[in-house]
């Protein structure tokens, strides 16, 4: 029987367990070199955080590119106003407490009759009017209305007026008396003048011009108006 000399036996161990033990030691070696590669390759990217969305944004960003902050307008803007193109408001609907009505026309008469009307601008910014406006004769010294209101001329031109400060537009008004002129049919009765409730509003303007004998009966409409126009009548 032949036997292997001890001595043989634990070199061939010894080096198998130096291979080992260098084999090992050489993963190692390339394990950490790895580590530190990815630990080089981030180096210096910004930190990444969750906003209040959940998205996720890094810190360079934020930095670079802020949110445009939303300007708040400042006082003296109207949320009524509109504007154009230029960046300037445009003008509003005229409104009675900026405008006054008024006539040349003498109205000591009982006949047919054209009473032209004035409409003035009397604010300090421009304003626009546009349409019809309603009209009656009043009286009474209490602005008591004399008869039917004047049906509106829809036939007649009625254009988007702009009335800077003191300028004026105007309409007419139509008097027609009965056809067969009599007394029984008209009821007149004296006026003290005009009520006319601008385009748009429910308030009126009062036009002094007394004298006129209005029909006071409940005719069919003896009066029309015009729509409102640029210039004074």
């Amino acid at each position: 029987m032949n036997h292997t000399p001890r001595s043989h036996t634990h070199h061939t161990r010894t080096a198998r367990t130096t291979r080992s033990t260098l084999l090992l030691a050489g993963l190692g070696v390339v394990i950490v070199g790895l580590a530190g590669c990815a630990a080089t390759a981030t180096t210096g990217d910004p930190a990444i955080t969750t906003g209040p969305s959940g998205s996720a944004t890094t810190a360079s960003d934020s930095q670079m590119s802020p949110t445009p902050t939303a300007t708040t307008p400042t006082s003296g803007t109207s949320a009524s106003s509109t504007t154009s193109a230029g960046g300037s408001s445009a003008p509003g609907r005229c409104g009675v407490d900026t405008l006054s009505a008024s006539t040349t026309k003498d109205l000591h008469t009982d006949v047919d009759i054209d009473v032209p009307v004035t409409i003035t601008n009397t604010g300090s910014a421009a304003c626009t009017i546009q349409g019809w406006p309603g009209v009656s004769f009043v009286g009474g010294g209490n602005g008591a209305q004399i008869g039917p209101g004047a049906y509106l001329d829809r036939q007649t031109p009625h254009p988007t007026v702009t009335l800077s400060p003191g300028a004026a537009a105007h309409f007419v008004l139509h008097v027609t008396r009965p056809g067969d002129g009599s007394n029984a049919s008209c009821a007149p009765r004296s006026a003290d003048g005009l009520r006319v409730i601008p385009p748009g509003s429910t308030r009126s303007l009062f036009v002094e011009a007394p004298g006129y004998q209005a029909c006071s009966s409940d005719l069919p409409p003896t009066m029309s108006v015009t729509g409102i126009q640029a210039g004074a009548a």
